[in-house]
């Protein structure tokens, strides 16, 4: 129904992090320019707080899970002024 203008993926370089892929496809809706992004990643299964005894240079480890996965769904619209992706709210979807 609507004409894609641009659709790729990349995966996610993190050392720390096993998996983790971003795909996104763009194009012309009735309110302009919006963009679809699906972020998959592997699920975070524990946090350890590495203290170094000095104050405020605590620490976040995080463990990664090797078989889970965790996506997420986020919405752009194209900003003409400053040339920048907005992200869009639920409510600007009803």
């Amino acid at each position: 129904m609507f004409e894609i203008l641009e659709n790729d993926s990349e995966d996610i370089k993190d050392d720390d992090m096993p998996f983790g892929c971003v795909e996104w496809v763009v194009f012309e809706g009735k309110v302009g320019r919006i963009r679809l992004e699906r972020t998959v990643t592997s699920r975070v299964i524990d946090k350890k707080v590495l203290h170094s005894h000095r104050g405020g240079s605590a620490m976040v480890q995080k463990v990664y899970s090797q078989t889970e996965r965790v996506s997420e769904l986020r919405a752009y619209r194209w900003n003409d002024r400053q040339e920048t992706w907005d992200e869009m709210n639920t409510e600007d979807f009803v």
